[in-house]
Parts: C-alpha cells; sequence; structure tokens
C-alpha cells in the first residue's frame, strides 16, 4: 500500500512540475512573440521622460490629478492624457514608477511602487493644499491606485479616481499563475510584449512580474478596499482585453459591494495599426480617433458628476 501511495504522490508531483513549465512556455511564447510587433513612435517620444507636472491656464483649478503608468510602459505615453485634463480644469503630476527611470541592477519589493504613488499624493497635496485631488492610472497604475488610496490616511485620500484597463482582475491563464508563484524573483528579464513605442525597456524585468502579482493577490485580500465605498471611481474597460477580464472586475466591484461608488464604461478601441494589443488604452494613437474622443467624454462626465456623487456618499455614511 505505501509503494503505491508513493507511486501516486511522485506521480501528481511530475503532473504537476510538467504543468507548471508548459504554463511558463506558454506565458514565454505569448510574451516573444508580443515582442515582434513594432508600432510607429507617437509625438510623445520629444518630451522629458523625468516626473512632469501639466499645469491648466484656467484662473481657478478644479484640482490635481495623479497620473500612474503600466509595467514597463514609457511614463511619457500618458501626457496626451495629462493634457487633456489640464482642458479639463486640473492640474496633472505624473511621476515615473522606480526602476522606470533607470533600470535597478538589484530588486525591490512592490512596496516601492506603493511609496511612489502614497508620495506623489503627498507631493500633490503640499503643492496643492486647497484642491482635490484625484488619481488616474492604468493598468498596473490603476492598482496601484486602488490598493494606494485604501491605505492611505483618509485625510490624503483621493476625492475620486479613474482606472483604466487596472490589473484588479486577470484573465486566464494569468489568474491561474497567481497561484501557483511561477514567476522567478529574478532581475533578469524577458522580451516585454509590447509595442516598442509604448513600452520603457526591451525586457521587463522577471521580478517586475512577480511584484505585480503580489500586488494583485494584495487587491484580492486587502481588507482596506472596503475604505473606496466612499470614493467615486470610473473603472474603463476593453471587453476584448488580453490581460485584464472584464466580467471579472464587474464581479471584483461587486463582491466588494463599491456601487454605487463606482461604475464602469466599455470602449472598443480602433487604432490604425493592426499590432496595437487591446489593453493598450491610452492615447489617441492607441485608441482610434472615435473611441479616443468617447473616452475623453466619459471622464469629462464623470467628472462632472463625482463631487456630487461624493457628497451623497459621505451623507448616505454619516447616516449609518
Amino acid at each position: 500500500m505505501s509503494r503505491n501511495v508513493e507511486v501516486s504522490g511522485r506521480s501528481a508531483l511530475r503532473y504537476t512540475y510538467v504543468v507548471s513549465w508548459c504554463l511558463r512556455l506558454i506565458v514565454t511564447a505569448t510574451l516573444l512573440a508580443s515582442a515582434c510587433c513594432r508600432v510607429a513612435p507617437p509625438p510623445f517620444k520629444s518630451s522629458s521622460l523625468a516626473p512632469k507636472w501639466s499645469l491648466s491656464d484656467v484662473v481657478k483649478p478644479r484640482g490635481v490629478f495623479l497620473v500612474l503608468h503600466g509595467l514597463n510602459q514609457d511614463p511619457r505615453s500618458l501626457d496626451q492624457l495629462s493634457h487633456e485634463l489640464t482642458l479639463l480644469g486640473f492640474h496633472a503630476f505624473r511621476p515615473v514608477l522606480t526602476g522606470h527611470l533607470e533600470k535597478t541592477a538589484e530588486s525591490f519589493p512592490p512596496e516601492y511602487w506603493l511609496s511612489d504613488v502614497k508620495n506623489g499624493l503627498q507631493t500633490i497635496q503640499k503643492r496643492y493644499p486647497d484642491l482635490p485631488i484625484s488619481i488616474l492610472g492604468y493598468s498596473l497604475g490603476g492598482a496601484l491606485a486602488t490598493l494606494a488610496a485604501s491605505e492611505t490616511d483618509p485625510s490624503h485620500r483621493p476625492d475620486s479616481m479613474v482606472l483604466i484597463a487596472p490589473a484588479i482582475s486577470l484573465r486566464w491563464p494569468l489568474d491561474l499563475i497567481t497561484y501557483l508563484d511561477l514567476t522567478p524573483r529574478s532581475t533578469l528579464g524577458s522580451p516585454s510584449w509590447a509595442p516598442e513605442a509604448y513600452r520603457r525597456f526591451a525586457t521587463t524585468p522577471l521580478f517586475w512580474y512577480a511584484n505585480t502579482l503580489d500586488l494583485y493577490e494584495q487587491v484580492e485580500t486587502s481588507p482596506s478596499i472596503a475604505e473606496l465605498r466612499s470614493v467615486p471611481t470610473l473603472v474603463i474597460l476593453n471587453p476584448k482585453d488580453e490581460l485584464v477580464s472584464p466580467g471579472g472586475v464587474r464581479d471584483w466591484i461587486a463582491t466588494r459591494q463599491l456601487q454605487p461608488a463606482w461604475g464602469v464604461q466599455e470602449i472598443n478601441p480602433k487604432p490604425s495599426e493592426r499590432t496595437i494589443p487591446e489593453h493598450l488604452m491610452v492615447d489617441e494613437h492607441s485608441l482610434g480617433a472615435t473611441e479616443w474622443r468617447t473616452l475623453l467624454s466619459d471622464i469629462r462626465s464623470f467628472l462632472e458628476t463625482s463631487e456630487e456623487k461624493r457628497n451623497v456618499l459621505n451623507r448616505a455614511a454619516k447616516a449609518h
């Protein structure tokens, strides 16, 4: 009997080993295939890579946005969105997440990125103490915004958020990988899946993926997410997104009872170049002119109603 059990145990271990390596190969093949894509460089490449302030010309600004980029994304690719926010009467501050200015020789934990977000909020509050603060986060930036806002002291918590394709619910098999812990924590890099024009580096350090999955698990399990029920939030999704699961995001919001503060809008990018992935939704070049206008219209409508919605939510919270 013990011999049979031992054989069965070895078979199970071999099966798990084979499955884990198959998943590694699938992910690697996807990254390599995507790395072959080339997209014509958009105009943001000429601007500075350093953290950037974009200031509105209005006499009385409506508030300040902290604008957060994604994993191994060129931060400058969000500058067109920052500019549009200034036209709506908001200042915008776009930091550069740790490791994205220059590659670091040593690994660092995901808490470094969370600190970047919290420091950005404090930077804004010190410069504009009397203006409301909001966050716009794309992909990893959306997950970071969600965690940082929920963990931040209430006096530093943002008044509203706009999350574009936030990494808070992933498609299979990426979601499965989070449970199998298949991503090594190494400074070695794998080819970036992102188009050359939008990525920061040609390769992404493996520990960056591990950090992202750590943050993903924190978003899944953190009890502090409930603190965001009073923060009006617009989530913008693409039904065809290769990485983020739209249905999963909706379930995530419902499970945590974040409605009515959180609302979802869907857009369907129609870029002129087919090599641009569905997950990329950051500027007119990646969305196409029509969907870019739709995105801006959704954000404008949300910002016009978010202040009123926040007042209603606060009154309801006080009543309880």
